[in-house]
């Protein structure tokens, strides 16, 4: 959102610099589907599919389809996505990283590597009617840099949002009862047809499970490099958001094991989260 925030005033005409608190960037997360509506936006803004699906950059693979299916494994329906329903551009599944990564590439590329700044968390601010005054520490030490004046602030600082909290005050974010597993791992066949987004089970208990191929590179050699995730009835954990909590196989096996009947690139549900190295499980708020 940041980096996007950013191009969009650069080719405004604004002058723009980007703060980030992480000292380098870092291939973390998962996957991520883009509605062809955000491509558009993103197209509009020079960062076009030539970037955003090449393998060696964005990797993303533009979806066709979405399959849905029982518990079971029965079939129930396929909607066409992107430009297979007719739309003017595609819906992409890609790797969150692989995203962030271009556009990071295409703010220092249109605003120039001097205007990224790196190991700048937020402190504070001061607004008045000539502008805003911002402080920043580098995260990595805790030294006070030194403060910036600028005619707009955009807080695109995420989820846990200090930006928000200077603005608002700290508010407690609504548990929805849901929380999501999910992970990455490689699949040896394609999933439907290499480009298919696939979801199975209900609403109501055990949850919901979706799986997709995030990696043209892979598509193209026949296999798949799949996102999925299961979307689970769990009480309030008491603690507040976190897109980095560790969780197990074990934690789910139960109820992914329900799943059994469906077969994604020849795998079931429980044997996708059995290949995988690190599933992460956090809780879903409001706000």
């Amino acid at each position: 959102g940041g980096c996007t925030a950013a191009i969009a005033l650069h080719r405004a005409g604004a002058e723009v610099s980007v703060y980030e608190q992480s000292a380098e960037f870092r291939e973390i997360g998962a996957g991520i589907n883009i509605q062809g509506v955000a491509i558009g936006v993103l197209d509009s803004l020079a960062v076009g599919l030539d970037q955003l699906c090449d393998p060696s950059k964005g990797d993303g693979i533009q979806t066709g389809e979405i399959q849905y299916f029982t518990p079971e494994g029965f079939f129930i329906a396929e909607e066409k996505t992107g430009l297979a329903a007719g739309s003017s551009h595609p819906q992409l599944s890609m790797h969150r990283a692989k995203l962030h990564g271009t556009l990071v590439e295409a703010c220092q590329r249109l605003l120039g590597e001097e205007r990224l700044h790196l190991d700048s968390s937020f402190d504070g601010m001061e607004a008045s009617d000539s502008g805003v005054t911002v402080r920043f520490r580098h995260r990595s030490s805790g030294e006070a840099m030194s403060p910036v004046s600028c005619d707009l602030l955009v807080g695109a600082d995420g989820l846990k949002s200090r930006v928000r909290a200077e603005l608002l005050g700290d508010q407690r974010p609504r548990y929805t009862g849901r929380t999501i597993f999910r992970g990455l791992c490689e699949v040896d066949a394609l999933i439907g047809s290499g480009a298919t987004v696939s979801l199975c089970g209900n609403h109501s208990r055990p949850g919901n499970f979706i799986c997709y191929p995030i990696s043209e590179g892979r598509r193209r050699q026949g296999t798949t490099h799949c996102n999925w995730a299961f979307c689970a009835h769990r009480p309030d954990p008491g603690v507040g958001e976190s897109w980095t909590n560790v969780s197990s196989v074990e934690e789910i096996r139960d109820e992914v094991s329900s799943f059994s009947g469906n077969c994604f690139g020849g795998l079931t549900p429980l044997q996708m989260a059995e290949r995988t190295k690190g599933i992460i499980g956090w809780a879903l708020f409001d706000r």
